[in-house]
Formats: structure tokens, sequence, C-alpha cells
């Protein structure tokens, strides 16, 4: 067992590094700052977008091309939240700019990399035979049709993307508390706006767009909730050994 005068002395490290590279940034000119979001943000959204473009390009309605601007911009506030001058320390209950960047950035990501994999949820044909949930699909058209496909491909999606982006936070996501729960729903949803539009505006997935946000708020809800019972046991487990 690591003795608690060496956890403290690790911890206040942490804290004093953190810190002290706040400082740092906070003295690189604001141009070479923005420069570099630009640059990343563009690098990152071009590992997504140009597969997208490249399987999709000739298929991409004005709406497609809305959401496709949407997820670049999402890239972009990511990423100016990332690298904004700030001590990145994972805090229970602490959403740092860092932390919000984390969560929003890997929620969008995690979705656009859903559409490439399972592009027929969205109405999208790919050049690449290749699906693995079409026999899951299958089973769910033949039970209930298009809705019950459509609300169960809503609930997976997102509670995968949620799970997901939760999971690069977990430390910052060990609260339970309303205002906490309430920003991540708000993030991990504001993620999901592209899809919804591509939805509601394209008129062969519009009847299905009901279906497609409760499955969607399902998943976003369920994962919070599972995060929720997790904090909850794991203080529990915490008192217990403390006791």
């Amino acid at each position: 067992m690591i003795p608690q005068n060496q956890m403290d002395a690790d911890i206040h490290n942490r804290v004093l590094k953190a810190v002290q590279g706040a400082l740092r940034e906070e003295k690189v000119p604001q141009s070479k700052r923005t420069f570099k979001v630009l640059i990343v943000a563009t690098v990152a959204f071009a590992l997504f977008g140009v597969p997208f473009v490249l399987l999709f390009g000739a298929q991409m309605t004005w709406v497609w091309k809305l959401a496709f601007g949407l997820w670049a911009i999402y890239f972009g506030v990511s990423f100016y939240l990332w690298f904004k001058p700030q001590p990145r320390l994972a805090i229970p209950g602490v959403f740092s700019p860092f932390v919000i960047a984390k969560l929003f950035l890997i929620s969008t990501a995690v979705t656009i990399f859903q559409i490439l994999v399972c592009p027929s949820y969205v109405f999208l044909d790919s050049a690449l035979d290749w699906n693995p949930l079409i026999p899951l699909t299958g089973f769910l058209m033949r039970v209930g049709g298009m809705n019950l496909c459509m609300l169960f491909c809503g609930f997976l999606f997102s509670a995968i993307a949620s799970a997901v982006a939760l999971g690069s936070i977990h430390r910052s996501a060990k609260v339970r508390d309303f205002k906490s729960n309430g920003l991540m729903i708000g993030i991990l949803s504001l993620s999901q706006i592209p899809v919804l539009l591509v939805q509601f505006f394209t008129d062969d997935l519009r009847p299905f767009v009901g279906f497609w946000i409760g499955g969607i708020s399902f998943g976003v809800f369920v994962v919070i909730g599972l995060k929720s019972i997790w904090v909850r046991i794991a203080e529990s487990t915490s008192r217990d050994r403390g006791a």
C-alpha cells in the first residue's frame, strides 16, 4: 500500500505541474494558439471527413452538407476548448473546458464513425460490402418493422457514443448531482443534432424521426443512469473500506 504522505506528495506535484503548464500556455500568443487549433482540428476532422466524402459524397444532399459543416464546427469548438490555457486536472464534478472538449469531441467522433460502419441506419449506401449489424437489423425488421429498427438503432448508437465519451472523462464524471448530469446530457445530445437534422429533412427518414429521437434519448439517459449507479456503488465501497 502506498503511504499517505507519498500520495499527498504525488497529488501536490500533479497540481503544481498542471498550474505551471497553464501559466506557460497563457504566455503563448493568441494568434499562435488559434493557428494550432485550426491545424489540429482540420487534420482530426479530415480523418473522419475524407472517408465520409469518399463513401457518400454522391449521396450528400444539402442537409447532409449541413450536418457535415456542423461536425466541422464541433471539431473546431472542441479543440478550441481543448487548447484553452487551463490546469488539466481530472477532479470529480469539475467540468473544465478541457473535460467538456473531450466529452463533445469523442461523442461527435464516435457518432461519425458509427455512420461509416453502419450507414444503412441513415439510409446511405456504402460501396463497402460490409455491415456487421445486418443480422441484427434484419431481425428487428422482421419483429417490429422499420419503427422498431429505427428506435433500437437510435438507442444503440447514442448509447455507444455516450458510453465511450463518458469513459474518456470517467474521473470528472464521478458525480451524481443534477447539474453535472444535466451538463453531460446536454453535451451528449448536442453531438446527435446533425443526425437529427438529417432525419427531419430527409423525406424517407422523416416518418421515423420520433422513434429515432426516442431511441437517442433513451440511450443517453440509460448511460447516464448506469454511470450514476456505478458512482453510488463506488462511493459505498469506499465508505466500507474506510470504516
